[in-house]
C-alpha cells in the first residue's frame, strides 16, 4: 500500500502542472465535446507509457536518441501549428458563442488530436516512462508503484473532465474563450519553443 500511495502522490504532483494536455481536457469539457473519452484517452495512454517505463522500456529507448529527437522534433511543430490555431480562435471568434451551436469536431478528429498532444510530446515521456519508471526501481513493489501513478492519472483528467464540463455555464461569453484559448496559445508555444530549445541542443 506503502508503493501504491507514493505512486498516486508523485503521478499527482507530475499530472497537475498546467500543459496543453490538461488544457484541451478542459476546452473539450467546456465544450461538452467527447470530454469523458479524452479523458480517457489521456489516461490510458499514460498507463501505457507508466507500464513502459516500469518494465524497463525507458531504458531501451533512451539507449536510441533518434528515436527522442525525432518525437521532440514532431511534437514542437504540432504544439506551433495547434497553439496558432488557438491563438487565430483567440483574435477571430466571434462576439458570443452558443455552444449548441458551435462548429463540432468529429470523434476522430478530437481523439487524433488528444493521442497527438500525447505522443508527440516529449515531456511526457520523461516524466511517464524515464521519471516515473525510474523511481518505481527504488520502491519495495513496483508494479504497485505503477498502479498507483496509473490511478492519479484516471482520476485527475476524469475530475477534469467532469469539473469542466459543470463550468461550462460560464464560457458563454466569448471573452471567457478567448482567455482560454489565449492562455492554450502562449502554453503550447512556450513548451514547443522550450523543446525545440532542448531539440538543438542536443538534449534530445
Amino acid at each position: 500500500m506503502t508503493s501504491f500511495l507514493s505512486g498516486l502522490f508523485l503521478g499527482l504532483s507530475l499530472i497537475v502542472a498546467l500543459g496543453a494536455q490538461n488544457l484541451y481536457v478542459i476546452r473539450q469539457g467546456l465544450r461538452k465535446e467527447y470530454a469523458l473519452s479524452v479523458a480517457l484517452t489521456c489516461a490510458v495512454s499514460d498507463a501505457i507509457l507508466i507500464s513502459l517505463g516500469i518494465f524497463g522500456i525507458g531504458f531501451i529507448v533512451s539507449e536510441s536518441p533518434q528515436v527522442m529527437s525525432i518525437v521532440a522534433l514532431s511534437g514542437s511543430v504540432f504544439l506551433f501549428v495547434l497553439g496558432g490555431y488557438h491563438l487565430k480562435l483567440a483574435i477571430f471568434s466571434r462576439s458570443t458563442i452558443d455552444i449548441s451551436l458551435a462548429r463540432r469536431r468529429s470523434f476522430i478528429e478530437v481523439i487524433g488530436i488528444c493521442l497527438s498532444l500525447t505522443w508527440l510530446n516529449p515531456h511526457v515521456y520523461l516524466e511517464t516512462v524515464f521519471l516515473i519508471g525510474a523511481v518505481s526501481l527504488a520502491s519495495d513493489s513496483p508494479i504497485e508503484f505503477g498502479a498507483g501513478a496509473i490511478s492519479a492519472s484516471f482520476l485527475f483528467f476524469f475530475s477534469l473532465a467532469l469539473a469542466s464540463q459543470f463550468f461550462a455555464e460560464y464560457f458563454t461569453d466569448s471573452r471567457a474563450w478567448k482567455l482560454l484559448d489565449t492562455l492554450m496559445w502562449l502554453v503550447m508555444w512556450v513548451m514547443g519553443l522550450r523543446i525545440l530549445g532542448l531539440w538543438s541542443s542536443g538534449a534530445f
